[in-house]
């Protein structure tokens, strides 16, 4: 899909732990994923075996303030 498509989202996107993003529309009002808010990439963990350029599995982000949704239980060391 074109990046236009894709609400701006580049076809690649360099990522690594401690990177901070920031959300560029609203995902999720009531949990405070909203347009603007930031976070900080904090685990970036890929299936058994596999690395990259493979799409990881899961992408551990760590919101700033504002945040009311579901969370881990205990941070992912």
């Amino acid at each position: 899909m074109s990046s236009d498509e894709m609400m701006g989202l580049e076809k690649t996107l360099f990522l690594s732990a401690n990177a901070r993003v920031m959300i560029t529309s609203n995902i999720w009002l009531h949990a405070g994923l909203v347009n603007g808010a930031i976070g900080t990439v904090r685990h970036i963990i890929f299936r058994p075996g596999t690395q990259p350029p493979t799409m990881p599995l899961v992408i551990v982000i760590e919101m700033d303030a504002g945040y009311r949704g579901p969370s881990l239980p205990n941070k992912i060391k």
